[in-house]
């Protein structure tokens, strides 16, 4: 009616569509090559805060381990209405237990500073470590906040 339907239209079943990762990866894609050419990179002055040190940042779980974050899958259900009929999508999604970080800083001057806190993986499913470069492309924003 509207002009709008196909599986796109709803995450829940996006998300189980190869054609939206194919274009998702596609704009990412894009987005990479601008950043890669049109913005040039930070200059270490930019990013180094004289008389700022971290110290040491740990990561602990909800079982007490440091360093360690339990992902698992669980379930979520969303019901929909769309020209008077009545569905339900059954959604997977990853999920993780509570988890807490610490983040020890040492300062000799005050300093208004932002912080962003990453997650990213380590290495490929084959155990090959990532390089830098590989990284910095699959970081996840899990935090960001300003501190004085």
């Amino acid at each position: 009616k509207d002009g709008l339907s196909g599986p796109l239209l709803f995450l829940e079943v996006a998300l189980r569509d190869p054609v939206f990762w194919r274009l998702h990866k596609f704009i990412d894609n894009i987005l990479q090559i601008y950043k890669n050419t049109a913005v040039p990179p930070y200059k270490p002055q930019e990013l180094l805060f004289d008389g700022v040190n971290v110290n040491d940042i740990a990561v602990q779980s909800i079982s007490g381990n440091i360093d360690e974050l339990h992902t698992f899958r669980s379930y979520i259900e969303t019901n929909y209405t769309m020209e008077k009929e009545r569905f339900c999508v059954y959604q997977p999604q990853l999920n993780h237990d509570p988890f807490k970080y610490q983040l020890s800083i040492e300062s000799n001057a005050k300093k208004s500073v932002n912080i962003r806190i990453y997650m990213a993986p380590v290495h490929d499913d084959k155990h090959k470590e990532f390089t830098f470069d590989e990284q910095r492309n699959l970081w996840a924003l899990m935090d960001r906040f300003s501190f004085v």
